[in-house]
């Protein structure tokens, strides 16, 4: 239904421009975001566009709406718009006017403007410190993903490169998300100017991305403008087919989700990617030894390593068995029943496992370069069955060892490994009724 509508209104713009009085000089543009519509050029030219398109819209049941519609125009011509659009009605202003999330004109109206979002922005981030004291995780995937994509849409469509020398309007909310929203994060209640930084960085660099916006929003004009300039020039008329026909989308591997992670877990999770001290861990070991992270992380109490292990096999064997045949955990090897092996290396005892290829982790997901091999032609082979690109198959599979690896870690350093929480093992609930001789009237 939404390409038909989609059809339907490309005909109707391709109507409304050639119904419109030809600009020799081109200084007259119109411009279509789905159905909201923009102009600029001289009054004469744009009162022809508006009269024409109030003629024509209906007949394909698009309806202008003069209470939504605004004439941006400057001061010293304000007394020839009024004359000109005498008798549209609509509203005519000389002080700014917001459009598609951003705003047209001065300095001082985006000022004005910036300060009121500000505001709100801070309550936003207010109320999401809140939410992350209980639920860190579902709290930083709102920031990342959908808080703070509100002001980098601002600065991308909005030039506010002269916030560079003076970023006071922004500075109240770099000051809730330092003093508020980070140290609910991480459990750090003082971060330093160091930590800031690192944390500001982007995911390839290490960082979380929780960037400062007093430094990094005045720019994001600019750079935008810039990246669409490349983006238009360099792609391809296929490839912006592609683009527009959805190839490409997201890729979710059957019987695969990323599943969220309880708040210590989670803050756990950021002081093991920065090499940070865990926070409220014991002391000793139950086996007797000093407990650091390297020991939770081998210790054999609890079986915490074999189930570490057994992770990244289930997935990995998952993931096999979608491009592979005759995929099994684990074989057990056939007896020796006098077989000669020539090479003197060769192991003959029973149940030997010598010519093993092991695959290297990190408790945060890293991985050896052999490793990383393996796993990029897994997903290549991957995305070829699912018709889906190499790098978001790849970025989907490292997602799910990285999360595989993180749980396992996290139960090393916090499971049990010994029976001082478990309940106490008794005899069945019937004997105990008939040693109690309780009886019932």
């Amino acid at each position: 239904m939404n390409d038909v509508r989609a059809v339907y209104l490309a005909d109707f713009f391709d109507s409304a421009k050639a119904a419109t009085a030809p600009v020799p000089d081109k200084a007259t543009q119109q411009v279509w975001y789905a159905d909201d519509s923009a102009a600029g050029g001289n009054l004469e030219v744009l009162h022809d566009r508006w009269s024409k398109l109030c003629k024509l819209g209906p007949k394909y049941g698009y309806y202008p709406n003069k209470r939504k519609t605004r004439l941006l125009v400057k001061s010293d011509i304000y007394a020839r718009a009024v004359e000109v659009f005498a008798n549209t009605g609509l509203e005519i202003v000389t002080d700014g006017n917001p459009y598609l999330g951003g705003v047209i004109d001065s300095e001082a109206f985006i000022s004005e403007t910036l300060a009121r979002k500000v505001q709100l922005w801070v309550n936003e981030v207010t109320t999401l410190s809140t939410i992350a004291e209980l639920k860190p995780h579902a709290a930083f995937a709102g920031f990342t993903h959908g808080v703070s994509a509100s002001w980098n849409y601002f600065a991308r469509v909005t030039d506010i490169s002269f916030l560079t020398s003076n970023s006071d309007p922004l500075l109240p909310l770099e000051t809730v998300i330092c003093k508020t929203l980070i140290p609910q994060l991480t459990g750090l209640y003082h971060p330093s100017d160091t930590i800031r930084k690192l944390l500001s960085l982007p995911y390839c660099l290490g960082g979380l991305n929780i960037t400062n916006p007093c430094t990094h929003l005045p720019s994001q004009y600019q750079v935008h403008c810039q990246n669409q300039v490349h983006r238009y020039f360099s792609t391809s008329r296929q490839s912006q087919r592609s683009i527009k026909l959805g190839f490409g989308s997201p890729l979710k591997l059957p019987g695969f989700s990323l599943p969220q992670i309880h708040k210590s877990a989670f803050r756990d999770a950021i002081h093991l990617q920065y090499g940070w001290d865990i926070l409220d861990t014991p002391s000793d070991c139950t086996c007797g030894q000093n407990f650091s992270l390297d020991h939770a992380l081998s210790c054999p109490a609890g079986r915490f390593p074999s189930i570490h292990h057994n992770k990244v096999r289930d997935i990995t064997a998952t993931l096999l068995s979608e491009v592979c045949a005759n995929v099994e955990i684990e074989p057990h090897l056939q007896p020796i029943t006098g077989e000669h092996f020539p090479l003197r290396t060769a192991n003959c005892d029973q149940n030997a496992r010598l010519y093993v290829v092991a695959n290297v982790f990190s408790a945060t997901g890293s991985m050896s370069k052999s490793t990383s091999n393996f796993y990029s032609h897994l997903a290549q082979k991957l995305s070829t069955k699912c018709n889906k690109h190499l790098p978001v198959t790849l970025g989907l599979l490292r997602c799910c060892l990285s999360f595989a690896l993180l749980r396992s870690a996290i139960m090393c350093i916090r499971g049990v490994r010994s029976s001082q929480h478990k309940p106490v093992v008794s005899a069945p609930f019937d004997l105990q009724l008939a040693d109690s001789h309780l009886s019932f009237c």
